[in-house]
């Protein structure tokens, strides 16, 4: 298989040194004591709703370079389970000094798509460790770039491309199987509609797709699936 997008963007960073491994599955209760931890490491310049508090701690130990970076977490009436972009005044700070805003959806507008609050735990996490690598790519881009970003992403072959290269950042970090979770909940366990299923066919991976990445990435072998918790080092 031939993924759009799988050669747009240079893996710089090596999981091993995240201090994290993939886990087929996050289970709460046997991570929870991590949390606090990485609060600790991770929680300067973060504002996160206490709902929401655990999978965004869990999903961010994946992107240590997101340490200091200002993100707030916000409800919001969008037409997607998430989003995530800069904030309005990006234009006025060197991308060191940016903030971001993740919405996270709280009424699906003009759809009857998914909500966040309705998708299982580890699908949860996928879709935040997704919001939180499009802030990786962000950071990679002066504030010029970031508005030819922003003309790009308006065109269905440049978005397409886009949401293809942030889903390989997160599925590179560690986070294949939660990504794969929630394409394979929107897909074949939602119940959304045929409207919306067709817009994530247009611009996502499907679930068979993340699969065949995940089998030629050597992050994901067997000896992952048995680990049951993140490690942080602190």
């Amino acid at each position: 298989m031939k993924s759009e997008g799988m050669i747009l963007f240079n893996f710089e960073f090596n999981i091993q040194d995240l201090g994290v491994q993939p886990i087929k599955k996050i289970n709460k209760d046997s991570v929870q004591s991590n949390v606090e931890k990485l609060k600790r490491r991770f929680g300067s310049n973060k504002k996160v709703p206490k709902e929401v508090l655990w999978n965004f701690f869990t999903a961010i130990g994946y992107y240590p370079e997101l340490k200091q970076v200002n993100i707030k977490v916000r409800y919001g009436n969008i037409k997607t389970t998430m989003q995530c972009r800069p904030r309005w005044d990006f234009l006025f700070h060197k991308k060191e000094k940016r903030s971001y805003v993740m919405y996270i959806g709280n009424k699906i507008k003009n759809s009857n798509g998914i909500l966040y609050r309705n998708l299982p735990l580890n699908a949860q996490i996928g879709v935040v460790g997704h919001e939180l690598a499009h802030i990786i790519d962000y950071q990679r881009m002066n504030n010029l770039q970031l508005c030819r970003f922003g003309i790009d992403y308006l065109t269905s072959k440049k978005k397409r491309e886009i949401e293809n290269r942030i889903d390989l950042i997160a599925i590179h970090r560690g986070l294949g199987y939660q990504i794969r979770d929630f394409s394979k909940y929107v897909f074949e366990e939602s119940g959304a509609s045929f409207e919306y299923l067709k817009y994530k066919m247009k611009f996502y991976f499907r679930p068979y797709q993340i699969k065949e990445i995940l089998a030629t990435n050597p992050i994901y072998s067997k000896e992952s699936y048995e680990l049951k918790a993140v490690t942080v080092d602190i």
